[in-house]
């Protein structure tokens, strides 16, 4: 090869080089917003779980306190006792979903690491 073919060549390389770092920096910040969005979702998630609870916590304490007063006659509206097992069962299935969810993003993100380096526009 000669001179002016390998400066050809170079450049040609060097132009690549720069479409190839250009997007590597193009899908690092998407990866970053990504990081953001799914930390977002994670402090969503907690905070929905706390609320959960509280809100569980309340139901027992407002139940037990139905139950204890029971006896007593009462005035005005007759408070509807309901089914709180059937309530913590379906908030139990609902935890899970959202544990299941939590796994399955975290899952994904990471499968989105690992398959990042390994495609060719990198190569």
């Amino acid at each position: 090869m000669t001179i002016k073919e390998l400066r050809l060549k170079n450049e040609d390389l060097e132009k690549r080089n720069d479409e190839i770092n250009k997007r590597a920096k193009e899908i690092s910040n998407e990866l970053q917003r990504m990081k953001e969005d799914f930390n977002i979702l994670i402090n969503i998630n907690n905070s929905f779980s706390r609320e959960n609870e509280d809100l569980k916590k309340r139901l027992n304490e407002s139940s037990s306190k139905d139950q204890e007063s029971g006896n007593k006659k009462r005035k005005g509206k007759e408070v509807v006792r309901g089914n709180y097992e059937s309530i913590d069962e379906e908030s139990e299935k609902d935890e899970k979903g959202a544990r299941v969810c939590q796994i399955l993003l975290t899952v994904a993100f990471m499968t989105i690491l690992l398959i990042l380096p390994s495609l060719q526009i990198f190569y």
